[in-house]
């Protein structure tokens, strides 16, 4: 099976927020965001040269500082779309944008795992 489209999130003034307390993100070493602005770009060449449709997220995260991490939030298939609850607190309410960016692009949300519950989806397979 081949990617044919992705979503993704450039990383913006939000990473500022992880330079100033990168240890309470999880960070082991101040990140550089002008090389993690340099590394997505060099990515998304990589997804263009690859064919793969990309679907870019441009709404501003400020209070989000993790936000350019898109990946946790969602399991999709077939334009169709489970929305995930992760654990980590500093990620919440991301879900919110993500959901307003898959419509946009003709994602049917068909779900969305609620509190207790908890499903990242990094871990679906």
């Amino acid at each position: 099976m081949k990617v044919k489209e992705v979503l993704v999130r450039k990383p913006g003034v939000e990473i500022q927020s992880v330079v100033k307390n990168y240890e309470k993100y999880g960070f082991t070493s101040l990140p550089d965001p002008e090389l993690a602005k340099k590394q997505f770009d060099d990515f998304l060449d990589v997804l263009a040269s690859e064919g793969i449709k990309v679907n870019l997220i441009t709404r501003s995260m400020e209070n989000r500082p993790l936000a350019y991490k898109v990946r946790s939030h969602v399991f999709t298939y077939d334009k169709e779309a489970l929305i995930c609850n992760i654990p980590n607190l500093h990620r919440r309410g991301e879900e919110v944008f993500l959901k307003e960016a898959l419509k946009i692009c003709g994602v049917k949300i068909k779900g969305q795992v609620a509190h207790p519950a908890i499903l990242d989806g990094t871990n679906i397979i």
